[in-house]
């Protein structure tokens, strides 16, 4: 039996945890490796007609490894994680994993392939993360200049818009995090806490390894010393990432788990990974439905309801949900506890009449600006909500016309689009909660009023679901659901968010949303 040594070989499994976990989490709504060298990166086979996020200059590939992907014990996918070391002394971090899904029986595919460059020291470089979770690609591609700022372009589809944003100079790359981690995590119970860069939420956020015991297991037939890396990225209060090593033999298995929703890496070969399909993929709609305490009440009749939200695991302090829950027609009565607030769901209509078009709008003039995802500038977009506003005076009236639009629009209603944006669903008519949540914000910005959109959960044949849908602003927020225009939006929606998606990718909206689904108890109090 092999004894406990503290020289291992430490990678960096979960440096890129949150960008394959936030790829997931768009569908919820609706070291020990061959070293080799090569003049040019291997590339996995796939069905995407993504392209190489590779370099073109010559790289020697220091490891290569894949992983088989499972999520809630069934097979999903794979991971592929390379390690390069360029011709220029910089080192490259890559990530690719594609991964196969269920929602409601309908099979969703979604693929992602991150690069992060950094030099010796650690310090970030550049970094390109592209992302498909439906026809088009969303890619960012950005360079750090003096260690300060980031500069770079965001592509989703043919739309190209500039990204530049300040940069915090402490975050490092992974293959520093890594060999800090070699250096000092050597025994049990040591602890680390680095920064790094999240590309797709484009923030730094700290990274807390703990090296946890030795034990012994079986691994192919023969008792190996094992330990736990244990992984917490601040940035993700609910998520909880764990590796598994092999002393002196490198990772093996890799753990990502939200409430709800555990996803599991498995050391393989390239030959088996290029082989291996996930016949059966998981289902993770019905799976993260949430079941109250009761029916809910008849929301033709009730136009208010009272519901207790409370967490099965945290609090809404340590999930980072203190704002949580106040969106559109609904407000917190009470904090019953650390994991138990009281809200009131209220039907919302306008108090007065605004005309239109809408005037002064100040700073809610924000709300009105195109961004990567909610393109209002395009000239198909702009066109249509030109036409749709023509000899309209009532901005209500408007607004309910324009739900009216994009739920007709949108005529092949299915749940086999990831996320895509507002100029794609125009163009395909084709998508889910997300897609008419966008494209009808997209539509009413385009026409001068303000809109955004809201993560949270509706009720669906006794279960609360996670939903998406719009606030438009007539004379305060007003909830619009394109998706089931006929119910309107009532005690069947309890939101969790609202946001004027600016984000690049926009995969971070669902950040939160993941803390609820799985972890979530509700209970219809009144009427």
């Amino acid at each position: 039996m092999n004894r406990p040594s503290n020289a291992m070989n430490h990678r960096f499994t979960a440096s890129l945890a949150g960008i394959f976990l936030l790829s997931l989490l768009a569908w919820i709504p609706g070291c020990s490796a061959k070293r080799e060298e090569s003049q040019k990166s291997p590339q996995l086979s796939s069905s995407s007609n993504s392209k190489s996020i590779s370099n073109s200059y010559q790289e020697k590939i220091l490891r290569d490894e894949y992983f088989k992907l499972f999520m809630n014990g069934r097979p999903s996918g794979y991971q592929r994680q390379t390690l390069k070391n360029t011709e220029l002394g910089l080192f490259s971090t890559e990530t690719q994993q594609k991964s196969t899904m269920k929602r409601q029986n309908q099979i969703l595919t979604t693929e992602s392939n991150v690069s992060i460059t950094e030099d010796s020291q650690g310090n970030i470089k550049a970094f390109k993360y592209e992302l498909i979770l439906s026809k088009e690609v969303k890619r960012m591609e950005a360079t750090i200049i003096d260690n300060s700022k980031i500069v770079g372009k965001v592509t989703i589809g043919t739309q190209e818009r500039p990204l530049s944003l300040p940069f915090d100079p402490k975050a490092k790359g992974p293959y520093y995090m890594e060999r800090r981690c070699r250096e000092k995590l050597a025994n049990q119970g040591d602890t680390l806490t680095l920064p790094t860069l999240l590309p797709d939420l484009l923030k730094v956020s700290d990274i807390t390894f703990t090296r946890g015991e030795h034990k012994v297991q079986m691994i192919d037939g023969e008792e190996r010393i094992i330990f736990e890396r244990k992984i917490k990225v601040k940035a993700m209060p609910a998520g909880e990432f764990s590796e598994w090593f092999i002393v002196d033999g490198g990772v093996f298995k890799a753990t990502q788990s939200v409430p709800g929703i555990i996803i599991e890496l498995e050391k393989t070969t390239a030959d088996i990974v290029n082989t291996w399909k996930s016949k059966d993929p998981p289902e993770i709609f019905v799976s993260s439905a949430i079941q109250p305490n009761k029916p809910l009440p008849d929301p033709k009749l009730n136009s208010s309801a009272d519901f207790k939200i409370s967490f099965i695991k945290g609090t809404y302090d340590s999930l980072g949900l203190m704002e949580a829950f106040i969106t559109a027609g609904q407000a917190i009565i009470r904090k019953d506890d650390p994991k138990s607030r009281t809200i009131r769901i209220s039907q919302v209509r306008p108090l007065i009449q605004m005309k239109y078009p809408l005037e002064a709008l100040g700073e809610l003039n924000k709300f009105t600006q195109a961004t990567p995802m909610i393109q209002s500038d395009t000239p198909e977009i702009i066109a249509k909500a030109k036409d749709l506003a023509k000899g309209e005076t009532d901005a209500y009236d408007l607004a309910q016309k324009l739900t009216s639009f994009v739920h007709r629009h949108i005529s092949d209603k299915n749940m086999l689009t990831g996320f895509a944006s507002a100029q794609e669903t125009f163009n395909t008519k084709s998508g889910d909660c997300t897609e008419h949540s966008v494209l009808l914000a997209a539509l009413s910005r385009a026409a001068g009023i303000p809109a955004k959109v809201v993560t949270g959960l509706v009720y669906q044949k006794g279960r609360f679901v996670g939903h998406m849908w719009t606030e438009i602003f007539i004379d305060r927020w007003i909830p619009f659901d394109a998706t089931r225009p006929q119910q309107g939006v009532g005690i069947t929606h309890i939101g969790l968010k609202s946001t004027a998606l600016t984000s690049a990718q926009g995969s971070d909206i669902f950040l939160e949303l993941a803390s609820l689904l799985g972890n979530l108890k509700i209970e219809i109090l009144k009427p």
